[in-house]
């Protein structure tokens, strides 16, 4: 099984994104950003302040004299990550056009364009801002998600801007790492320590590669069709307002794509080894709208299998590289010591 779009649930595998943005952008100013909101959008901004919240893109809250506020985001305009958040964007743009009222696409600016070019290797999203909170999945509200996911399975027809999943090949992308564990990483303070966890965990890491490799052939060779879907939508991706209406937000991965990609993490209740919910109401909710449907145990496994290996190898590229011990390598390895040795959360894989 081979993939011929290196593609995973949460984008380009070949891009370094998907990581913390503790530290700013280093060739990305304020003042180009507030430049950048008066020319391609009339906003003018009385206060400007950094967040440093999320992964993979640069954020910013911005207010206007008259009270309007707005989310902002920076995203590197490199290689393929490119055109596969533009194709999410304008998925996204299309869904809420079309009635489904909780999807939460980027405002467009005067040119209609989504995430228009503001530097040479800078683009950027504007959002108005929603007053509100990140939901509590321990409670009913986990059920209000599951309803509007089922909202957007349904939905016909599939959308063709956004990217169709396929299988990525990690005997090709990760193999280099562990064919290469007899040179030093010596770039940066966390190198020999990530090089030394990657030892210890090559076994379980190549046990990880075939399962998925097995669960991925199961999925591919289903009848069940494809559907659009936000691949994360964990509470950190939704926001109910002060009304009590629930959006999701951050459709920079929108995929059309296995319904368990979507599900995985509302049902898994975490990225690592599954918490043990009762998932009987959350089931029956999505299919109060998503119809009498019923997720497959094999499928949502794939796609944590994927997220794992995805999140090692961001890890490895990071550290195997030059890098100087900032506090965003400080998360990456708190991250990394979270998937890594394999054990932890496979406990049963041989």
């Amino acid at each position: 099984m081979n993939s011929t779009t290196p593609f995973s649930s949460t984008g380009p595998v070949g891009t370094n994104y998907g990581h913390w943005m503790l530290d700013r952008p280093v060739n990305l100013t304020d003042e180009q950003v507030v430049a950048s909101l008066q020319a391609r959008w009339g906003i003018e901004a009385e206060r400007v302040e950094y967040a440093p919240v999320g992964h993979g893109g640069y954020h910013w809250t911005v207010d206007e004299p008259g009270g309007a506020r707005w989310f902002v985001t920076a995203d590197p305009r490199v290689g393929e990550a490119y055109n596969w958040i533009l194709g999410s964007y304008r998925a996204a743009a299309m869904l809420r056009e079309r009635g489904l009222e909780f999807v939460l696409p980027p405002t467009p600016d005067r040119h209609g364009e989504l995430r228009p070019d503001i530097a040479p290797t800078w683009a950027l999203a504007v959002y108005p801002y929603i007053d509100g909170r990140n939901p509590d999945y321990t409670t009913s509200e986990r059920d209000q998600a599951m309803e509007l996911l089922g909202r957007l399975h349904a939905f016909t027809p599939v959308p063709d801007m956004a990217y169709r999943w396929e299988p990525s090949d990690w005997p090709e992308l990760l193999g280099p790492y562990l064919d290469g564990l007899g040179a030093a990483w010596d770039h940066g303070p966390y190198g020999e320590p990530a090089r030394a966890l990657l030892s210890r965990s090559a076994a379980g890491i190549r046990q990880l590669i075939a399962h998925y490799q097995v669960l991925a052939d199961q999925v591919v060779g289903s009848d069940d069709a494809y559907v659009i879907t936000h691949d994360e939508p964990h509470a950190g991706n939704a926001i109910v307002d002060t009304a009590g209406a629930l959006h999701f937000i951050d459709w920079d991965a929108t995929f059309v794509a296995p319904r368990e990609m979507g599900l995985r993490i509302l049902l898994h209740g975490r990225h690592e080894q599954p918490l043990d919910l009762d998932n009987r109401s959350a089931i029956a909710a999505y299919q109060r709208t998503a119809g009498p449907v019923q997720p497959r145990p094999y499928a949502l496994e794939l796609f944590r299998a994927e997220w794992a290996l995805l999140e090692i190898w961001r890890y490895l590229q990071r550290f195997s590289q030059p890098h100087d011990g900032t506090a965003d390598d400080a998360a990456r390895w708190d991250g990394i010591n979270r998937y890594l040795p394999v054990t932890q959360n496979w406990p049963n894989l041989s």
